[in-house]
C-alpha cells in the first residue's frame, strides 16, 4: 500500500494537467499513488494520462459531469494510502512538498490530523509571481476557521486518511467552497500544523471557479445555512460572509440585494469599517462600484 494517495480532480484542463502530474512524479518523496478523477472531460485527457507511463497513476472517469465535491469523493473512495493529498489540475507542487509534510505529520502528536503549506500565486499568462499566502494558524484552529479559510487551496494540504473516516466525505450539496467546508469539519476534530515555506504554485486564470460571482454567492449562503448556530458565537465570521455576498451582488449589478447583505453585515458586526465603505460605494452605481473597488485588493 502507498503511504500517500494524491487525488487530482480534472475537467477539460489537459493543457495544464500534464504539468500538475509531472510535479507529483518529480517529488523527492516517492511512496505514493496518483488518482486522476476525470469529471467527464470532452478533451483528450484520457490520452494524455495514458501517455504518462507510471504504474502509480490510476485513471477514474465520470460519464457525466459531477462537479468538484463528487470528484474529490470519487478519489477518496478509491484511495488506499495512509495520507491524502489533493492537487488541483492547474496547480503544481515544489519537489519537497510531500517529503516535508509527511515528516512533520509523522512526528506530530496524534491529535494533529493534517499539515498545510504556504503557496505562491502565479499569473498563468506571464508566468510571474503576483502574490502568495503564508500560513499563520496552527493547533486548534476551529474558531479561526469559522471566521475565514486560513488553510486555503486544497493543493496545499496533507491529511491523515482517518480524518475523512471521522468527519465524512465532501458535502455534495454545496455550490462553492466545498474544500473550506471540509477544513472546518476536520478542524472541529483535529489540530492542524503548517509549513510556512511556499511549496505550491497556485495559478490564476480566467476560468477559475472563484471568478464566478453567482456561484461564490450560493456557496457562502450555503455556509450560513449550514453553520448558522456556530456563527452566533462568531459575529465576525458571519459578518464577513455577508460583506462578501453583498460585494459580489454589487459586482453582478444587483445593488438592491448587495445593499441588503451589506446592511446585515453591519448589523452583525458594526465595528468593521470596510462594510460601511462598500455600502456607500454601492450608491455610485454598478460601473463606478467596480471601478472604485478595483483600486483595493480586499473585498
Amino acid at each position: 500500500m502507498p503511504k500517500v494517495s494524491v487525488i487530482i480532480p480534472t475537467y477539460n484542463r489537459v493543457e495544464h494537467l500534464r504539468a500538475a502530474i509531472a510535479s507529483v512524479l518529480e517529488q523527492t518523496f516517492q511512496d505514493f499513488e496518483v488518482i486522476v478523477v476525470d469529471d467527464a472531460s470532452t478533451d483528450d485527457t484520457l490520452d494524455v494520462v495514458r501517455k504518462i507511463r507510471d504504474p502509480r497513476i490510476r485513471y477514474l472517469r465520470h460519464e457525466t459531469n459531477k462537479k468538484e465535491a463528487m470528484s474529490r469523493n470519487t478519489g477518496l473512495r478509491a484511495a488506499t494510502g495512509d495520507y491524502i493529498a489533493f492537487l488541483d489540475d492547474d496547480d503544481e507542487w515544489v519537489a519537497d512538498k510531500l517529503k516535508l509534510q509527511v515528516e512533520l505529520l509523522e512526528n506530530s502528536p496524534p491529535e494533529f490530523g493534517g499539515v498545510y503549506t504556504g503557496c505562491v500565486t502565479v499569473d498563468r499568462k506571464s508566468g510571474s509571481v503576483v502574490g502568495g499566502v503564508r500560513p499563520e494558524k496552527r493547533g486548534n484552529i476551529f474558531d479561526d476557521m469559522m471566521v475565514k479559510n486560513w488553510v486555503g487551496t486544497p493543493s496545499t494540504v496533507l491529511f491523515k486518511k482517518q480524518c475523512f473516516t471521522q468527519v465524512g466525505l465532501f458535502d455534495e450539496t454545496i455550490a462553492f467552497g466545498v474544500d473550506y467546508d471540509m477544513w472546518i469539519r476536520i478542524a472541529s476534530k483535529y489540530q492542524l500544523d503548517y509549513i510556512a515555506e511556499p511549496l505550491v504554485k497556485y495559478y490564476i486564470q480566467s476560468d477559475r471557479l472563484s471568478t464566478n460571482h453567482e456561484l461564490v454567492i450560493r456557496g457562502l449562503e450555503n455556509q450560513i445555512i449550514k453553520y448558522g448556530s456556530l456563527f452566533r458565537k462568531s459575529s465576525k465570521g458571519l459578518s464577513r460572509r455577508y460583506r462578501i455576498i453583498g460585494t459580489l451582488y454589487c459586482y453582478t449589478g444587483d445593488l438592491k440585494k448587495g445593499r441588503k447583505a451589506l446592511l446585515r453585515a453591519i448589523r452583525t458586526n458594526p465595528f468593521e469599517l470596510r462594510q460601511y465603505f462598500n455600502l456607500c460605494t454601492s450608491f455610485f452605481g454598478p460601473r463606478n462600484f467596480i471601478r472604485i473597488k478595483s483600486l483595493f485588493v480586499k473585498q
